[in-house]
């Protein structure tokens, strides 16, 4: 929840992106995900979009939502 406020509400994408990173190492729910990734493609960190989407494609979770976004390829701010 915080790293949603920082990225739409405070409009800070580093800052979103750390704690959405912190948030991920202890738990990966499909809502933590998309999170990580709206902050990351708000970040322009490639890196990270190239992580999860590894991940994603490990762990065979199927979300509607992050298959947008990531389609969407979109690493704006």
């Amino acid at each position: 929840e915080e790293a949603r406020f920082t990225l739409h509400l405070a409009k800070d994408p580093q800052a979103a992106l750390m704690l959405a990173k912190d948030n991920w190492a202890v738990q990966k729910e499909p809502a933590d995900a998309r999170i990580l990734l709206e902050a990351a493609q708000a970040a322009r960190d490639a890196a990270v979009v190239r992580t999860l989407q590894s991940w994603l494609d490990t762990s065979k979770l199927q979300d509607v939502q992050l298959q947008r976004l990531l389609d969407a390829g979109y690493l704006g701010g």
